[in-house]
């Protein structure tokens, strides 16, 4: 596979990964309202799986346009570039705080 193909598919990869894992969300967000505990985990468990999938996805994406955030010192096409610096620090703080919840959640499970 080259690599301009393999940077599409991650590129491609992370559309549904995101509403996935925005879905899944969702839906643990509803489910903790409800009384069965059981549904919550479930609805926990695959966010918790899908987001790591993107989170990594995500990593590979970085890693794979690492030259554009190098060329951040010649900044020509300010708009363009201000927006997709401005996704990559939401997508870091995201990582940053769901992995927080993940290692360091005070939740107990009866």
């Amino acid at each position: 596979m080259t690599k301009s193909k393999f940077i599409y598919l991650t590129d491609l990869l992370l559309v549904p990964l995101f509403v996935l894992t925005v879905w899944t969300g969702i839906e643990l967000h509803v489910a903790g309202h409800g009384s069965d505990h059981a549904v919550w985990h479930h609805w926990a468990l695959f966010h918790t799986v899908v987001g790591l999938l993107f989170m990594a996805a995500g990593a590979i994406h970085v890693k794979s346009h690492w030259g554009w955030y190098k060329g951040l010192k010649t900044l020509k096409r300010r708009d363009k570039r201000k927006m997709v610096l401005l996704f990559s620090v939401v997508f870091l703080l995201v990582v940053v705080s769901g992995l927080a919840l993940l290692f360091f959640s005070t939740v107990r499970i009866p």
